[in-house]
């Protein structure tokens, strides 16, 4: 019943699937060069499909708030907990995009000086310091992968946790609900774009309310409660709310809607996932080892779609094969950040460098 970390880990890996797929297919001119068989769907069906594989941010975000909440909670009544907290997980993001940063760094400066082409056009150092941060998203200065702009809001997301956990203490979790609904409103902050932290907020406090108030575990236990003819009544009812929420996403303009787009859909989609599709053992097993190189695949895979391997991926014709090289040159390519981190004894290394950190003899 209750939401563990494996859930986390399947749900994941379902993230991945819609990641790969959005940055592959969710426009004709991705492939307009190629003659791609999208059998035995349609290629208007995959478009949208992948057009909705955007919410793969919301995915990211909503799990990530979620278990930085769980993380939080345990620490949030001490005093002071929470500058030794974001410290903490700002390194632990920091650890693995790091490895990743420095060692693509050099080995595009070798391969086509990609680097330095995108950084130094101006303010090149700072360039550097500022995506190497995650930052360059939130500030608006180049990052050399278009996809690492999701860095921006993953350090969003751990310094908004203890500010919305105090939040729904002190007001409650649906008051702080309809506060990030109608406050920019009221200050005229419109849509801010498909790439912007404020457009994944809502998805972010819902995390964070999930997590204080375990409702995974209560509808879990809700839906395990009712007889047999209502479970199947409760499912028809989930595969009709995904239909409803998909035609609603892809109608609906985002910028007018976008806590109905980027949060109201994704969440009906994660809480059908966990309910459902993480309970199918073979499928969970996949999940759970996608999961495990999530993080890697999404820091490399846009570096072989945009920049080095684009026409050999799209030279296989088929689009579940097309999505299949690409996840298993990202999955190869994760299989050796992981072989270097061994190879230099990165653990050790970053464990000294985290104690001088934090101040830890």
């Amino acid at each position: 019943m209750k939401f563990t970390k494996e859930n986390t880990l399947q749900l994941k890996g379902i993230a991945v699937i819609f990641l790969l797929y959005h940055h592959l297919f969710n426009s004709p001119s991705m492939y307009q060069n190629f003659e791609v068989s999208f059998f035995p769907l349609t290629e208007r069906i995959v478009n949208l499909l992948s057009w909705f594989g955007k919410n793969c941010v919301s995915f990211f975000a909503f799990l990530s708030a979620y278990g930085l909440a769980v993380s939080y909670m345990k620490l949030s009544e001490k005093k002071g907990a929470a500058d030794g907290w974001i410290k903490r997980r700002l390194l632990k993001l920091y650890k693995g995009y790091w490895f990743v940063f420095v060692g693509a760094f050099f080995i595009c400066s070798i391969i086509d000086r990609m680097p330095i082409k995108v950084y130094m056009k101006s303010h090149g150092i700072a360039n550097i310091i500022l995506d190497m941060l995650g930052l360059s998203a939130f500030l608006g200065t180049p990052s050399m992968n278009g996809a690492w702009w999701y860095m921006s809001l993953a350090v969003t997301i751990i310094i908004i946790v203890p500010v919305v956990d105090c939040l729904c203490k002190k007001i409650g979790g649906i008051a702080t609900i309809v506060l990030t609904f109608i406050m920019p409103r009221i200050f005229g902050i419109g849509f801010q774009g498909n790439n912007s932290c404020l457009s994944f907020l809502f998805i972010v406090i819902c995390g964070v309310i999930f997590a204080e108030n375990d409702i995974f575990t209560k509808i879990a236990k809700w839906v395990q409660k009712r007889a047999l003819y209502y479970k199947w009544l409760i499912f028809i009812m989930f595969l009709v709310g995904l239909y409803v929420t998909f035609k609603l996403y892809i109608t609906c303009d985002v910028t007018v809607c976008t806590e109905l787009n980027y949060g109201i859909v994704p969440l009906l989609w994660i809480v059908f996932a966990y309910l459902y599709v993480s309970k199918i053992p073979i499928v969970n097993t996949i999940l759970e080892f996608i999961r495990k190189h999530s993080m890697n695949i999404f820091y490399v895979h846009i570096f072989f779609r945009n920049n080095y391997c684009y026409n050999f991926i799209y030279s296989f014709k088929n689009s579940f094969l097309i999505a299949t090289i690409l996840f298993l040159l990202s999955l190869v390519t994760s299989y050796g950040i992981e072989w270097a981190k061994k190879a230099v004894k990165y653990d050790y290394v970053w464990e000294k460098f985290e104690n001088k950190v934090l101040n830890i003899n």
